[in-house]
This record gives C-alpha cells, sequence and structure tokens, in this order.
C-alpha cells in the first residue's frame, strides 16, 4: 500500500503562494519515524545533545496527530462482509 502524506495548513497556504517551501512543509510517517529513529539512537549511545529539544515536541505532536487521523479513518472505514 503506498504511503499517503497528510498536507499541514501551513503548507496548503504556501502552495497556494506556489513557494519550494511548501514541499519541505509536507510531512509524511516515514519522516516522522526517520527522527524517532535517530534520536532514539543517540539517546541509547548516551549521546544526548546530537538531539534538538526543538524538534522533540512538534514531531511528537505530528506522531499524535498522524495516529489520530489513522485512528478516525479506521473508525469511519465501512466493514467488509
Amino acid at each position: 500500500m503506498p504511503e499517503h502524506r497528510v498536507p499541514s495548513r501551513l503548507s496548503l497556504a504556501l502552495q497556494d503562494l506556489n513557494l519550494d517551501l511548501a514541499k519541505r512543509a509536507t510531512y509524511s510517517r516515514a519522516d516522522i519515524q526517520e527522527f524517532w529513529n535517530k534520536t532514539c539512537n543517540n539517546w541509547r549511545r548516551r549521546k544526548i545533545f546530537p538531539t534538538r529539544p526543538e524538534r522533540v515536541s512538534p514531531n511528537f505532536l505530528r506522531d499524535a496527530e498522524s495516529m489520530l487521523l489513522f485512528a478516525v479513518a479506521l473508525l469511519r472505514a465501512e466493514p467488509h462482509s
């Protein structure tokens, strides 16, 4: 199944302005997972300083939003008979 990217409201607004920034403002589950993998690997190696604290909260919120959107889509899906 192909991975879908859900654009944020900001990226949609930027797309209307035709800025190249809009492509970089779209996140996928793979982007979030890559961040968490790097962060966990750094913490396991006791390398805390490469982790930028200002990126943890936004990625946590993106991850929570992604999970919530998936749960809502799953609940709205019609069961197959």
